[in-house]
């Protein structure tokens, strides 16, 4: 991160974000298809969640971009992000789309983002 010059700029934790603050649970094997859940399963290892209106509340310098690939749990995540005073500052929020796309749309329209990406697998 030094060398590339982020280190001022990016904000790296170890965690998922959610709607709400918590613990989940994550397959110990990479796969593209991975995702989190609330039951801790044979092969499954535990994440910590961090609320993500307060999560990016705290974070300084303030965001400019999001990235979000919840699987499905977009419309929960979003409805909590609007939420967070420090969405201002966010330019740009790309968001991989499995479901509720047009319920998803309509909760960003109300903070009127410059730019949003919106993808659907």
């Amino acid at each position: 991160m030094t060398e590339w010059g982020f280190r001022d700029r990016a904000n790296i934790m170890q965690a998922g974000v959610a709607a709400r603050a918590g613990q989940g649970f994550v397959p110990s094997a990479t796969s593209v298809a991975n995702t989190v859940t609330s039951e801790a399963n044979t092969g499954m290892v535990p994440v910590p969640l961090l609320d993500v209106a307060t999560l990016l509340d705290s974070l300084q310098p303030r965001p400019t971009y999001i990235k979000c690939d919840v699987e499905g749990n977009e419309v929960p995540l979003m409805r909590r992000l609007i939420t967070s005073s420090a969405l201002s500052s966010v330019d740009t929020i790309a968001m991989e789309v499995t479901s509720d796309e047009k319920e998803i749309g309509e909760l960003l329209i109300q903070y009127e983002p410059e730019i949003i990406i919106i993808g659907r697998r």
